[in-house]
C-alpha cells in the first residue's frame, strides 16, 4: 500500500497543477463566468460526447458550444470523431487521460 501511495502521488500533485493551469488558461481564453464550470466537467469526464457537455456542463445551451468550439480552436480539445448528421462530436481532454495512464494516449 504504501508503495502504491508513492507511484500515485505524483499523479495527484499533477493533476492538481493542471487544474490549476486549466482554471486559469480556460478563463483567459473564453473570458467567460462559466470557464470553471467547464474546468470542472472536463476534470469529471475527460473523454465526452459534445451534448454531454452541454447538457452536463451547467453551462447555459446558447454558450456551451462556444466554448467547445474555442477550446477545440485553442488545441485544448482535440476531436476524436467529428459531428456527422445527427451523431454528436467526441472530445478528450487529453492532458488529464496522459496523466492518469503516465504516458501520452493517443
Amino acid at each position: 500500500m504504501i508503495e502504491q501511495a508513492r507511484e500515485n502521488q505524483p499523479k495527484a500533485q499533477a493533476i492538481l497543477e493542471l487544474h490549476q493551469t486549466m482554471l486559469r488558461e480556460i478563463a483567459e481564453l473564453t473570458s467567460s463566468q462559466y470557464s470553471g464550470r467547464a474546468v470542472e466537467f472536463l476534470f469529471s469526464r475527460p473523454v465526452f460526447a459534445s451534448t454531454h457537455f452541454t447538457e452536463e456542463s451547467h453551462i447555459p445551451r446558447p454558450t456551451a458550444p462556444r466554448f467547445l468550439r474555442e477550446l477545440r480552436d485553442a488545441g485544448v480539445l482535440p476531436t476524436l470523431r467529428e459531428k456527422a448528421g445527427s451523431r454528436a462530436a467526441i472530445y478528450a481532454f487529453r492532458p488529464l487521460l496522459d496523466i492518469a495512464e503516465g504516458r501520452a494516449v493517443h
